[in-house]
Parts: structure tokens; C-alpha cells; sequence
């Protein structure tokens, strides 16, 4: 995955200590989207490093899962926060 991303302006990655929730922020509209552990890290990997090969890498190396696999995955998940505004292409 060669492409880099990164969060819209207005999106703001935000912890909840309280309810131990992870969530991204749309603040011009208030509109929030929880985060399971999956889309925390894809999220995190692409606001440090504008990509998900990180993510990837250690996915297939923990787990053993088939690179490929992650890699469609991890791009089906980009489309949807593409779609919902929250990342777009650096």
C-alpha cells in the first residue's frame, strides 16, 4: 500500500479515558464514529505515518494472516473513512 493519507482537517482523533473508547471526531458537524481496536490502529498509523504498512506488517507477522488479505482489508476500511470524510489522499 505505496498511497499516503491523512486525517481531513476538521476529524480529531480523540480518547475516552472514562469508557476506554477511542473515537474520531467530525468537528464541524459533532458527528462521531466509535473505533474498535482494528480501525484504532489503522487510524493511528495513518495519522503518524500517512499509510498502513505498519499495521500491515505486524498484523501478518502476530497472526499470520495472508498479507494480501490484510492489505484488501485495510483498503475496504479506507474507502469507507474516505467516503465518510474523515481521511482523503495527502
Amino acid at each position: 500500500m505505496y498511497k499516503k493519507y491523512k486525517l481531513e482537517e476538521y476529524i480529531m482523533l480523540e480518547y475516552d479515558e472514562i469508557e476506554d473508547k477511542t473515537y474520531l471526531m467530525n468537528l464541524e458537524d459533532g458527528v462521531m464514529f466509535e473505533l474498535n481496536q482494528t480501525a484504532k490502529m489503522i487510524v493511528e498509523c495513518i495519522k503518524d505515518n500517512g499509510n498502513c504498512d505498519r499495521y500491515i506488517e505486524k498484523i501478518v507477522l502476530e497472526l499470520g494472516i495472508d498479507k494480501e488479505k490484510v492489505e484488501r482489508d485495510c483498503e475496504k476500511y479506507i474507502a469507507q473513512l474516505i467516503a465518510k470524510g474523515c481521511i482523503c489522499q495527502a
